[in-house]
């Protein structure tokens, strides 16, 4: 009997000890995937900010195309701006949908 008391208590320490080991090594789990979480999420905002950045630097460059060729071909300023525009949202909207999901 005693024998049987004394293996219940070691059974109950030995339990406890794994339970507690288990919680340790979740909770580490958990900030490790915390924290590469965080680091995925910065990248990915570096990333958005690097491609809106080419978006803008692109579309003023077809902008300035577009104004170059409408002044070498001597048209209307007001017409080659609605053109500009006009081409420039699109090729924006290409543009984004080709590079962001």
């Amino acid at each position: 009997m005693l024998q049987d008391e004394r293996d219940g208590q070691i059974e109950r320490f030995v339990n406890d000890g794994l339970k507690h080991a288990l919680q340790e090594a979740q909770r580490e789990a958990q900030m490790v995937a915390s924290s590469q979480i965080e680091g995925v999420r910065q990248k990915m905002e570096e990333i958005e900010a690097k491609v809106d950045g080419s978006l803008e630097n692109i579309s003023g460059h077809v902008q300035q195309l577009v104004e170059d060729n409408s002044q070498r071909l001597g048209l209307n300023r007001a017409p080659a701006r609605r053109q500009r525009n006009l081409y420039s949202s699109k090729w924006r909207r290409l543009l984004q949908a080709l590079l962001l999901p």
